[in-house]
C-alpha cells in the first residue's frame, strides 16, 4: 500500500493481490493459500477474461474475488496470483521491482502468455 496501493481499476487490484501473494510465498517460502489456487490455470483461461475488461474502474469486487455471480469463488485472487506468477517466471524481477512495478506490465506479461486475451 505504501508503493503503488492497490489501484483503481480491475486489472491494478488483481495485481495487488497476486503481488500480496507472491511476497508471503517468496518470504516464508510457503505453498498458496487456498485463495490463491481456487481453480487451475486451465479453468481460468476457460473463462476468457479480455484485457479491455481489466481496465475497468466500475467493476463488480464481490463477483471478481468472493465468486458473487458467475465466476467462482476466489476467482480474483487466483487470477491475480497467476499473472502476478507469470511475470516473476519470466522476467526475474529485482525485489525492489515488486514494489514499484506498474500494474501494465504484469497484465502485458499475462496477455502475452495467453492467460489473458488481448481484447
Amino acid at each position: 500500500m505504501a508503493g503503488p496501493g492497490y489501484g483503481r481499476t480491475l486489472g491494478e487490484a488483481l495485481v495487488s493481490e497476486g503481488l500480496a501473494g507472491r511476497f508471503v510465498q517468496h518470504v516464508l517460502h510457503s505453498h498458496p493459500e487456498s485463495w490463491e489456487a481456487a481453480l487451475p490455470v486451465s479453468d481460468l483461461k476457460t473463462f476468457g477474461v479480455q484485457a479491455s475488461t481489466l481496465s475497468k474502474t466500475q467493476y463488480d469486487h464481490a463477483r471478481w474475488f468472493f465468486g458473487r455471480g458467475p465466476l467462482p469463488r476466489w476467482f480474483g485472487y487466483t487470477l491475480g496470483y497467476e499473472i502476478v506468477g507469470n511475470w516473476l517466471l519470466n522476467t526475474h524481477p529485482e525485489a525492489v521491482d515488486w514494489i514499484t512495478i506498474p500494474a501494465d506490465v504484469p497484465l502485458a506479461a499475462a496477455i502475452k502468455s495467453g492467460l489473458i486475451g488481448p481484447e
